[in-house]
């Protein structure tokens, strides 16, 4: 038997740098963690994933169908029609790219300047070093066949370098105060023009001439670049940030920028001052505002994108002389830790401190709810009738109640009905989200983007648990009553006993003892019969529901190394351990191995999808469907990190991992 695996949906974050995405319109290509993310504006979906960097994707630049990425992992990648081409290997973190006609030129963390010669392959053609003024923005442009290099960083000025058989320093631009954060040129008849954004919270623009002065009195102001006949001049500056700039890119004959302030903002020149003014200010609403690290515009300066500190992305779109919000991409921006299966949604935690709801929307899976905007990083999540209880890295477990804004953004975009009770309210300093009185919002007419998701759509906490001594490490809550197994990170074997709730008094109904360390996976068996745990003393335990309790049934050291998973059969016959020792096996209830599989690489997360097919995530990031039987591959798929959790509706395959991506999946059996 073979299968085909299709991936249908994958969402992530952009990464929290100033050049990880670049804009082909439609195409979006984006940085999450240690992949690359292209996106579809058209088509609302994120077709693709590029794996190849091990550490996070720091900036990526695009021209036609070529795309370069930098990375944490000191490498460079090179992607032709988005397949890997090239490899190149640097001393230090890339931090910006940029591509020219001739030249691609890229910056390293280690304060290198590289060159590249563009031909069948990149070609290091020359290194140069400014010391200890770290460059972090650059621009190039191909000007009457001259190449022109603008760089700017932490020294304030902007360094100009023209190519000559190699780069050749001309000038320094002065004005800046603070690091210069981002420059872009345009060509305008034979004028040239640079703008700059610093963290001085101005923007200059500059303009080059292909003329140099004749006098003394003429010079004055200008900046000769003598090898090319030319002179530059500081042209116009503009102040209306109040934060540091993070971007600056020409939009036709405006300028568009970013900044720390929350805004984005379009300038224009006045035609009778001179001067550029504010012609547009976009940003974001509510009261959970984010910094913006960049913006970017298609080449109809009708769509403009830029992404914040949570992730995801904003879109304005221009529509009869005013910017439209619309949906855009959003994600997790750090590890996905849990996954929850409601019966029309999931629910996803992560060490971003969010959690998050994803339904089928128009066929196409996106956020529809961020229940809670959390103080710590969570760890674990489950979906208790219409309650979310959530873990994280503090000694509580909490409870949320659906909202109503929630509610109807599900019934309106999804066909879902839930009974919402509350608008959550967003607390600047708090830990969780209160109950709010508030009239609700009138959500009926305004589409799901990142602002109503950020402060519109979170859950009113209604209980906290309290009873362990450590972090909240596991959620699990039982099928047919009312039921929670809850344990924390543990160094002993007092605090590694496994804690029942009862969900509806919110009261503690036990403790289960038996593990040395912590607990690391729960899982109760389809029919509540059985109760499951794994831990890191390598032992599994089997508990039986006896006596209106849980009594232990059988247990062993199963394994060699920390066992990370476990799960049932869909008839509760045999349950699977998966395990660092790189082994996944199969036990019956009297505690009986039936079979092992072994895999390349330690399991990490585990999941039946039939009595006899299991998925198994392994710690690279590769997820594979065995046919359990045969021990024979039935299909695989990638992830870019360490695979966290997966979760098997009996339709489609969800599935979590440290590349800061969720991602559904379709099995079709061959």
């Amino acid at each position: 038997m073979s299968g085909c695996i299709r991936t249908i949906s994958i969402s992530g974050g952009c990464n929290q740098t100033l050049n990880s995405a670049a804009l082909q319109y439609p195409l979006l290509a984006y940085g999450s963690g240690t992949e690359i993310l292209l996106h579809n504006l058209e088509n609302g979906t994120t077709c693709q994933a590029l794996s190849g960097h091990s550490s996070r994707v720091n900036c990526l630049a695009m021209s036609g169908n070529f795309l370069i990425s930098g990375g944490c992992d000191k490498k460079m990648i090179i992607w032709e029609n988005f397949v890997k081409k090239q490899e190149i290997l640097v001393k230090g973190a890339v931090i910006n790219i940029t591509i020219g006609k001739n030249h691609a030129i890229a910056l390293s963390a280690d304060g290198e300047i590289l060159s590249f010669k563009r031909g069948e392959n990149l070609t290091l053609d020359q290194e140069i070093n400014l010391g200890m003024n770290l460059q972090e923005s650059l621009a190039i442009v191909d000007y009457f066949d001259k190449e022109i290099l603008a760089l700017g960083g932490a020294d304030s000025r902007i360094h100009i370098y023209t190519y000559q058989n190699e780069w050749i320093y001309q000038n320094s631009l002065e004005g800046h105060v603070r690091t210069v954060r981002s420059l872009d040129w345009k060509t305008e008849n034979n004028d040239l023009l640079l703008v700059s954004g610093s963290q001085d919270s101005y923007i200059r623009i500059w303009k080059f001439f292909r003329e140099v002065p004749h006098s003394l009195l003429e010079s004055q102001g200008l900046y000769l670049i003598e090898s090319l006949q030319m002179s530059a001049k500081l042209e116009a500056v503009a102040f209306g940030h109040t934060g540091p700039v993070s971007s600056v890119k020409w939009m036709g004959n405006s300028i568009l920028s970013s900044s720390h302030d929350f805004t984005v903002q379009i300038w224009n020149e006045d035609k009778y001052s001179g001067s550029w003014i504010t012609t547009a200010t976009l940003g974001q609403i509510g009261g959970n505002k984010n910094l913006f690290f960049g913006a970017l515009c298609d080449e109809s300066a009708q769509h403009i994108l830029a992404h914040g500190y949570s992730g995801g992305f904003y879109h304005w779109v221009l529509n009869s002389g005013e910017w439209k919000n619309i949906p855009a991409p959003t994600g997790h921006f750090n590890s996905v830790t849990d996954i929850a299966l409601a019966s029309d949604f999931v629910i996803t935690s992560s060490s971003d401190q969010t959690a998050r709801i994803w339904a089928e929307w128009n066929g196409i899976w996106k956020e529809l709810s961020r229940p809670m905007i959390h103080g710590y990083d969570l760890n674990c999540i489950c979906y208790y009738g219409n309650y979310i209880i959530s873990g994280g890295d503090e000694k509580v477990i909490r409870t949320l109640e659906t909202s109503s804004v929630t509610a109807d953004i599900f019934s309106r975009d999804a066909g879902i009905r839930l009974s919402g009770i509350k608008r959550g309210a967003g607390q600047a300093l708090g830990l969780a989200t209160k109950s709010s009185e508030q009239e609700s919002f009138n959500i009926a007419q305004i589409p799901v983007t990142e602002d109503i998701l950020n402060s519109y759509t979170l859950w009113p906490e209604i209980a906290k648990l309290y009873g362990h001594g450590y972090e909240v490490a596991v959620l699990c809550p039982a099928h047919l009553s009312p039921l929670l197994a809850s344990a924390s990170k543990s160094q002993n074997a007092e605090h590694s006993n496994i804690l029942l709730w009862n969900l509806e008094s919110r009261t503690q109904a036990g403790s289960l003892s038996f593990h040395t360390l912590g607990v690391t996976d729960l899982a109760f068996s389809h029919n509540d019969q059985y109760f499951l745990s794994v831990s890191r003393d390598r032992s599994w335990c089997l508990y039986i529901f006896e006596e209106n309790s849980y009594k232990i049934k059988t247990s062993l050291q199963a394994h060699t190394r920390i066992i990370y998973c476990c799960a049932w059969s869909p008839d509760d016959t045999n349950f699977i351990t998966g395990s660092r020792d790189k082994k996944l096996k199969i036990w019956n209830t009297n505690g009986e191995l039936i079979d092992t599989l072994s895999f390349p690489q330690p399991v990490t997360a585990c999941v039946y999808m039939s009595t006899g097919t299991i998925a198994a995530g392994l710690e690279d990031g590769k997820v594979l469907i065995m046919n359990i039987a045969t021990k024979t591959e039935i299909g695989a798929f990638s992830h870019g990190a360490y695979v966290t959790k997966l979760r098997w509706n009996g339709k489609l395959l969800f599935s979590a991992s440290e590349d800061h991506t969720v991602r559904v999946h379709t099995l079709e059996l061959k």
